[in-house]
């Protein structure tokens, strides 16, 4: 079930909003409080690697983020529809790859049917928050 849907133009400014919205759904959803930061700096750097692509091919795209929880777990999936130059999308991943699977348990970037890419993060939820 969703528990959060935005969608943001591909702008720096945007990704405070995002961070915001997807720690108070993470917090709704019974994610740890020790993890909430970990949520957001994750988050904050998936919309960052969208925009540094829209940036990269001087484009006014946009980002979609989709939070909820499934079973034990609770999603966030931002996805853009930037088509790259595979050398482009290689540099941007090396710097934000790392730090996104170190804050997030479960992470994946994939190729979406847009053409641009679909990062998915997930954090347990502890079953004493709920």
């Amino acid at each position: 079930m969703a528990t959060a849907r935005l969608q943001v133009p591909a702008a720096a400014e945007q990704a405070r909003t995002v961070r915001l919205v997807a720690s108070t759904a993470a917090h709704r959803a019974g994610v740890d409080d020790d993890l909430l930061d970990d949520v957001r700096l994750a988050v904050s750097e998936a919309v960052a690697l969208s925009v540094r692509r829209a940036d990269s091919v001087d484009s006014a795209g946009t980002v979609s983020i989709l939070m909820f929880d499934e079973d034990d777990q609770f999603v966030v999936e931002v996805s853009d529809d930037l088509a790259l130059a595979a050398q482009s999308a290689g540099e941007d991943l090396a710097l934000s790859l790392p730090l996104i699977r170190a804050l997030a348990p479960k992470s994946d970037i994939e190729e979406n049917s847009a053409g641009g890419q679909t990062v998915s993060l997930s954090w347990p939820i502890s079953m004493s928050q709920i």
